[in-house]
């Protein structure tokens, strides 16, 4: 849980947490009337903890993102050099081809006929 903690602190300063902070204070500045009778910390408030938890909301987003990412890399298939790009190298299959054995009914059919 320290680990997750830790990410979670680290990914609430991150760029992409910065910028929905920013959205989210703007986006409450601009829906609240202007309240001539409240300044300084009192009138800033509710944009700074809408700010907060929007940062904490990208933050939890993020780390869930790259758990996900990196989930799926380490159960993804094996690549061999040989089968680097996931697909069969058709040499190789060709060989593995030619190496079976036919079956009786196709060795008794004469070719043509």
């Amino acid at each position: 849980m320290e680990a997750r903690r830790t990410a979670l602190a680290a990914l609430t300063r991150s760029p992409e947490a910065e910028a929905e902070a920013h959205r989210a204070y703007c986006a409450e500045q601009a829906r609240r009337p202007y309240d001539c009778y409240l300044t300084g910390p009192q009138a800033d408030a509710p944009a700074r903890e809408a700010a907060q938890r929007a940062r904490e909301r990208t933050a939890h987003y993020l780390l869930n993102t790259r758990l996900q990412d990196q989930c799926a890399a380490t159960h993804a298939p094996q690549r061999t050099p040989d089968n680097a790009t996931g697909e069969a190298s058709w040499s190789r299959r060709l060989q593995q081809m030619a190496t079976r054995p036919l079956p009786d009914d196709a060795l008794a059919t004469p070719v043509g006929g």
